[in-house]
């Protein structure tokens, strides 16, 4: 990884409930790190009270819906990434929901209607007196079919119903992650014996081509930075999830992965050309 000198200042907002602390957790962090040895300024923001000035801000709030005066408080900086994504609730995004109206009678999976089980939300904007359903997405419930879940939980307004499309091969349940910054990013696939695939219940982490078809997708979604859950079936792409404030997983001392992170966090500079 030879060193290119960049001097620019990068802004990363974040929620103004978040801490220097709580960041860690993120990958945007590791690459704030990779950007610092190239030669840039890195500050974080934590809320709209205090404008620094910068050559760039990254929008990094962690709730599935933006506040609005986050967007427009970013919009004060010359470049934005992530600027026009507001709305990554499935509800918004999946083009696979089902409801009592739907012509279909396969397998269902019932979810969070926000990101990642909900949990962003709980963390930064506590539900006064709400149960979560689910304490993370392992919790995600599957189904025969629609017919078969419980009216308890259909007449909650923070779940939606998906069909049920895996990816299943070999005895074992697959998940695609494509994670980008920009232009660049690449692609890899999961393997588990669950159904509802996460990273820490691998068997099996592989790196696959990159597909041309979800950098498609990413620009209709309007998104600069982030991972998509996705699955092949039939030859057709099936988006699981997005998701703007990926979390940190992984080893640091995969020199594989170091090469994929630092090829993904120098995207950030292709921002100014």
């Amino acid at each position: 990884m030879n060193k290119i000198h960049h001097d620019k200042t990068i802004a990363i907002l974040f929620h103004e409930k978040d801490t220097p602390s709580s960041i860690r957790q993120y990958l945007i962090t590791y690459y704030a790190s990779f950007w610092h040895q190239q030669g840039s300024r890195v500050v974080a923001l934590f809320g709209t009270g205090r404008f620094v000035p910068a050559d760039l801000i990254v929008v990094h709030v962690d709730l599935s819906v933006v506040p609005e005066s986050y967007l427009e408080f970013a919009r004060r900086y010359p470049r934005v990434v992530n600027g026009e994504v507001r709305d990554i609730r499935k509800s918004s995004v999946s083009r696979h929901l089902v409801d009592d109206h739907s012509d279909y009678h396969g397998a269902v999976i019932v979810k969070s209607d926000c990101n990642y089980a909900g949990v962003p939300e709980r963390r930064i904007e506590p539900q006064n007196g709400t149960q979560a359903l689910f304490n993370n997405p392992l919790d995600y419930q599957i189904y025969s079919s629609y017919r078969e879940i419980p009216t308890d939980i259909l007449q909650r307004p923070d779940i939606v119903v998906e069909k049920f499309l895996p990816e299943y091969e070999d005895g074992l349940y697959h998940i695609r992650f494509y994670n980008f910054l920009g232009d660049r990013g690449n692609c890899m696939r999961v393997a588990s014996r669950s159904p509802v695939v996460h990273i820490n219940d691998a068997v099996k982490v592989e790196q696959i081509p990159f597909d041309p078809r979800i950098e498609q997708l990413r620009r209709e979604l309007r998104f600069d930075y982030g991972k998509f859950d996705y699955v092949v079936r039939d030859g057709a792409i099936v988006l699981f999830d997005t998701n703007k404030t990926t979390g940190f997983i992984g080893k640091t001392d995969d020199p594989i992965m170091r090469e994929a992170r630092f090829y993904r966090a120098m995207g950030i500079y292709d921002y100014f050309n």
